[in-house]
């Protein structure tokens, strides 16, 4: 028994179940596991008929964990196996009924029981870390079924103890697994229990957690855990202190008061993580950008009455959503920037690109352009956009500015696919996009480009399209065959780019030797057969003209 963690809620994660059928498989995977490791160890029981008094699981002893650790790995898939069963028979039901209820409840006080003996047996245990991990395993069976039972005190102590020392972990350690657990098992329970308990509909999990974990000690022998955690590193316990809340938002000349301290919250959590945005860092964006979509949905659940409606406070409401989703809108459009940057400059290392990179290259950042073009619109129809002109411009600008850009990556796709005339198109096209483009009327912050950028990829686009022009007329009339060949004098409407040596020796094949030519070539006369003579040959008989009619193709070789 070495990651008692990653060998239930890792295996576990590493499956991706989604429906009863996933876990069901996943249980019949453990059932066998547990048959071969009772037959390895000498504990199955035969006699089916009289299980109770002939089970020997229930009397493994420390004794025999110290003489072989596999003994507790039995009681850990045991465990694992009772929660995936809960997870079976519960997915996809909002509601569940007596039975399920009790089904759960019963394999929960299972499990329990399972949880409790596996730490009986890690009694002399020396690694804290596994007996840190054991007790995680236990919190979550204990808060569960806390959780079942609507006993929300107990439930929230369980959980948070799971959650900090969850934290720990994932401090110390370089997987992921750990917050992997906490996202997907522990936050959502404990969301629910804070609403409960404190009616927060968006609640500081975090503070929540060390709050409950250290001072709601309703399940006296979870605290092991906790002692654990201090003993390693004090400060991951302690209250974090309260953070000035926003009382009001202001949105380009729109301002509005935020009443609800849960919004206050999630708004204010949103602009600090928004600070530590590296625009160098794509996934430096996506903590701040989760914490604005939940600041939104948070926000959503509160809009009543219609946009047009006259109520003040309605009104405010909107006020704050078109805020809040301006910086979420605003945010993604910087990250699949950052990822554009990223992309590029890979290819950029190369010192020589082939084909299949560039279009490789091509294929990621035409998806990225689609949803900046996609974010860009998304923002124009925000209310209250249109009415501010100077922003509404800029928008259509950038909005434009990247289609073409994306306009401008395929057509040198198509150039480097030789395919000029496709190119050519392309590029007229991008052209004409940014001579439509006005100048910017906002300055935007982050990575989003700037006047001078626009105006560079103008000068840029027009010099290129310039150059394929030359190679559309010159180099692909037919076929997509070069017209060039080997001596100037063969060629009057092109000029190779050729070094002062090198031209001399193509202007004309001076080395080539003479070529007979015939003296008197033979002119052929194809409208012969269609002319008539007058002469003594009109008195021949038809029967002698048909004898002498000439042969071969229209009577060339017949004369």
């Amino acid at each position: 028994m070495e990651s008692p963690l990653i060998s239930t809620f890792g295996e576990r994660l590493e499956s991706f179940p989604s429906s009863a059928e996933d876990y069901a498989k996943i249980r019949h995977r453990l059932s066998h596991r547990l048959l071969k490791l009772r037959r390895t160890l000498k504990i199955q029981a035969k006699d089916t008929r009289n299980y109770k008094t002939k089970e020997k699981t229930s009397s493994i002893s420390p004794e025999n964990y110290e003489m072989d650790t596999r003994f507790g790995d039995v009681l850990l898939y045991l465990i694992e196996r009772d929660l995936v069963f809960v997870e079976e028979i519960t997915c996809g039901q909002i509601e569940y009924s007596r039975t399920t209820k009790t089904l759960t409840i019963s394999k929960l006080k299972k499990a329990r029981q399972h949880a409790k003996q596996l730490l009986a047996l890690l009694t002399n245990e020396q690694d804290d870390l596994k007996l840190l991990a054991v007790l995680i395993l236990a919190s979550y069976v204990e808060g569960r079924l806390a959780f079942s039972r609507s006993k929300w005190v107990e439930a929230a102590f369980a959980f948070s103890v799971a959650r900090c020392s969850l934290q720990y972990l994932s401090q110390t350690g370089t997987s992921d697994l750990y917050t992997q657990i906490i996202e997907g098992y522990v936050d959502s329970e404990l969301k629910l229990c804070a609403l409960k308990l404190e009616n927060d509909r968006n609640p500081d999990l975090l503070q929540f957690s060390k709050t409950y974990a250290t001072t709601k000690d309703t399940i006296p022998y979870l605290s092991k855990a906790i002692n654990i955690v201090k003993s390693k590193d004090e400060d991951i316990l302690k209250p974090i202190s309260k953070t000035t809340l926003v009382d009001s938002v202001s949105w380009f000349g729109f301002s509005a008061p935020v009443k609800d301290l849960d919004l206050a919250r999630a708004i204010t959590k949103a602009q600090n993580e928004e600070k530590n945005v590296v625009e160098a860092d794509p996934t430096s964006f996506d903590k701040s950008f989760l914490l604005w979509t939940d600041a939104s949905n948070s926000h959503k659940s509160s809009l009543k009455g219609g946009i047009d409606s006259d109520d003040d406070e309605n009104q405010d409401k909107y006020v704050i959503m078109t805020y809040i989703d301006y910086h979420q809108l605003l945010l993604r459009i910087r990250r699949n920037i950052s990822l554009l940057n990223r992309v590029n400059a890979k290819l950029n290392k190369k010192k020589t690109v082939s084909k299949a990179a560039f279009l490789e290259n091509a294929k990621e950042c035409i998806k990225l352009y689609d949803d900046v073009i996609s974010s860009f619109k998304e923002l124009t129809e925000l209310s209250g956009v249109a009415h501010n002109e100077s922003l509404y411009s800029s928008l259509l600008s950038l909005q434009a500015y990247f289609s073409a850009l994306k306009t401008y990556k395929l057509a040198k796709s198509y150039l480097v696919s030789s395919k000029y005339i496709e190119s050519l198109a392309l590029l007229k096209k991008t052209v004409e996009i940014v001579e439509e483009i006005k100048p910017l009327e906002e300055v935007f912050e982050g990575g989003i480009p700037n006047t001078q950028e626009i105006e560079n990829f103008k000068s840029e686009s027009n010099s290129l399209f310039t150059k394929v022009h030359v190679f559309t007329v010159y180099f692909t009339k037919e076929n997509h065959k070069p017209l060039l060949g080997d001596y100037l004098i063969e060629n009057v409407d092109a000029f190779p780019g050729l070094a002062t040596d090198e031209l001399l020796a193509k202007i004309a094949d001076l080395d080539a030797g003479l070529k007979p030519v015939g003296v008197k070539p033979v002119l052929f006369d194809v409208a012969f057969n269609y002319i008539d003579y007058d002469s003594d040959l009109s008195k021949v008989t038809a029967s002698d003209s048909k004898s002498e009619k000439k042969a071969g193709f229209f009577g060339l070789f017949g004369r």
